[in-house]
């Protein structure tokens, strides 16, 4: 194996330990966040509409608080995080397009990638010849992934109990 390889995997091993360590953490923080936004969205949450507009599919954000709107909304966690929006916006720049609406689920995955980022830091005087934001980029993207999914995982009971009692509340 020659010295830049070797150098690359010592560097991957350094950041995958990194991010591993603080894992229990990141997974932690991440199931109570998600708890609080499932509590958040079975009073309120803001979802997309099509507005009818001829120029561009932006469409709307509206907040609904109507009990069986919400259950008509999602499903699940992951519909619930996917269906749910932050209320910001990023430009397209797309003719036609207009603005994209930032989901919960994205802002959650970026968090936790951030976090998972800032741990997976390397010394680049400590690996010659290896492009450590790339390695701590990879690397914070996989185990962002990988906590979310566990985190989802880990949510739907929960999920699945304050849908069954918002249910029983609405009479469905």
């Amino acid at each position: 194996m020659s010295n830049e390889m070797e150098a690359q995997k010592q560097a991957e091993t350094k950041a995958q330990d990194h991010c591993k360590a603080i894992y229990p953490a990141v997974l932690a923080d991440t199931i109570a966040e998600l708890k609080g936004l499932i509590d958040d969205s079975f009073v309120s949450c803001t979802v997309w509409r099509d507005d009818g507009c001829e120029y561009d599919c932006s469409g709307e954000l509206v907040e609904i608080f109507d009990d069986e709107l919400i259950l008509a909304e999602f499903d699940n966690l992951g519909d619930m995080l996917e269906k749910t929006y932050t209320g910001e916006t990023l430009a397209t720049y797309t003719s036609g397009m207009g603005l994209q609406y930032v989901s919960v689920a994205e802002t959650l995955y970026s968090e936790v990638k951030d976090r998972y980022l800032e741990a997976c830091e390397l010394d680049e005087a400590e690996h010659d010849n290896v492009d450590c934001e790339e390695v701590a980029y990879e690397t914070s993207f996989s185990m962002a992934e990988d906590t979310v999914t566990a985190a989802i995982k880990e949510c739907e009971p929960y999920f699945a109990e304050k849908y069954a009692a918002l249910e029983k509340v609405v009479g469905v």
